[in-house]
C-alpha cells in the first residue's frame, strides 16, 4: 500500500488499525508472491539440471521435456487440469512407485 493509498482511506474515515492491517496484508502477499515465484524457479531450474546431470538429457530434447513439463504445471495453474486430475496423476505417479517423502 503505497502513501497516496493510505491518504485516500484516511480520508475515508478508516481507522488507524485497519490502515495498518490493510499494509501489513500487502506486505504479506507480496512476500508471499515474490516466494512462490522463487519456488518456480528454484524446482524448474533443480530438475533441468537433474534431468541433464542424471540422464544426460541436453540441448532439444532437455529443452522439450522442460517445456512439457512447465505446460502441466500451467495447465493446472490456469484450471485445464483440475485437483480430481492432480490426484489421478499423483495416484498413477505413486503406483510406479515414485513418492514424494
Amino acid at each position: 500500500m503505497n502513501r497516496q493509498e493510505r491518504r485516500r482511506l484516511q480520508r475515508q474515515g478508516a481507522s488507524e488499525d485497519y490502515i495498518e492491517k490493510r499494509r501489513k496484508d500487502d506486505v504479506y502477499n507480496e512476500g508471499y508472491k515474490e516466494g512462490m515465484l522463487k519456488a518456480i524457479e528454484i524446482t524448474f531450474y533443480l530438475t533441468a539440471y537433474t534431468l541433464n546431470y542424471k540422464i544426460d538429457l541436453k540441448g532439444h530434447d532437455l529443452s522439450e521435456a522442460m517445456y512439457w513439463i512447465y505446460n502441466n504445471i500451467d495447465a493446472f495453474r490456469t484450471g485445464h487440469l483440475t485437483a480430481e486430475d492432480f490426484n489421478t496423476i499423483k495416484k498413477e505417479i505413486e503406483d510406479m512407485g515414485v513418492r514424494l517423502k
